[in-house]
């Protein structure tokens, strides 16, 4: 019987965008946990979800990104396929793009491998008015 690979989350979190080199080095930039928007319902045109993960060396898995607004409702989902390096790490970056947002309040992206949570990350949407300037405040 094979056994099963546990996976644990080093790192997770959203960002403007997110590189990996050839050499395999991860580059992050723009991290947030605040997402301004200027009137709801909107479509956000890209974020990208970084994770670094550790398990077993060598393993292919399967894991499941989902994110759900305040009222439980999954606004968005994407399959994520990866092999980790000899040393039992993958970085690995999933954009997602025109994700949907119709309210305010704390927003929850989750990893999960075969329903089986990795991690989570809460994330806050707040509806602003712009400042003089016509920007949205970082």
């Amino acid at each position: 019987m094979a056994t099963p690979n546990k996976i644990t989350a080093e790192l997770l979190l959203l960002c403007d965008n997110a590189i990996i080199d050839r050499s395999g080095k991860l580059s992050i930039i723009g991290i947030f946990t605040q997402v301004f928007v200027r009137q709801l319902p909107t479509r956000l045109f890209r974020l990208y979800v970084v994770s670094v993960l550790s398990g077993k060396p060598n393993a292919e898995e399967t894991l499941s990104l989902t994110i759900t607004d305040p009222a439980g409702k999954q606004i968005a989902s994407q399959e994520i396929r990866l092999k980790f390096g000899q040393s039992g790490r993958a970085n690995v970056i999933t954009a997602l793009e025109g994700m949907p947002l119709a309210s305010t309040g704390n927003h929850l992206l989750k990893l999960t491998e075969a329903k089986k949570e990795v991690a989570h990350k809460d994330f806050q949407v707040v509806n602003v008015k712009p400042t003089g300037s016509g920007n949205l405040p970082n």
